[in-house]
């Protein structure tokens, strides 16, 4: 079965990169996925004339609408957040903490309602720490990955 992946942001400068180098290098499908349903659909469609066969297509998401996202990613097998604007942090610390539990059998498929549903809250910080991120909360100082 061929791996498919979204990338949120795909076609800014980061994400169009990574997908490139996803479709260059590996047999996945390919989702380029941001707000601008034309940019996303340029890009895709770009890649594919260039590199062929059809791997890659484009899918109007946005991130701050958690329905967007339920959709966008029950489709798919992973999800690479590549914006870096500030809007898609809180996506992208949920997409990671999925992700860990993911991989350590916790839940069965990342990318379903991530924010609530299928990241467990109790480990949702020590996830993040893990991941190398330094995690704040509200009144408490910062706790840096070790």
């Amino acid at each position: 079965m061929t791996t498919r992946i979204l990338v949120l942001g795909g076609y800014g400068t980061a994400g169009a990169l990574l997908v490139r180098l996803l479709l260059e290098h590996s047999e996945a499908k390919v989702v380029v996925a941001g707000r601008s349903a034309s940019k996303a659909e340029g890009l895709a469609a770009g890649l594919d004339a260039e590199l062929g066969p059809r791997r890659c297509r484009a899918q109007r998401v946005d991130a701050a609408d958690p329905r967007s996202l339920d959709v966008a990613f029950a489709a798919v097998d992973l999800v690479v957040v590549a914006s870096s604007t500030l809007t898609y942090v809180r996506t992208a610390a949920a997409a990671a903490a999925c992700l860990l539990q993911y991989l350590d059998g916790s839940i069965r498929r990342p990318g379903l309602s991530l924010q609530a549903l299928a990241v467990d809250p109790g480990r949702f910080l020590t996830d993040l720490q893990k991941l190398g991120a330094t995690v704040s909360v509200l009144g408490a100082p910062a706790l840096a990955a070790r």
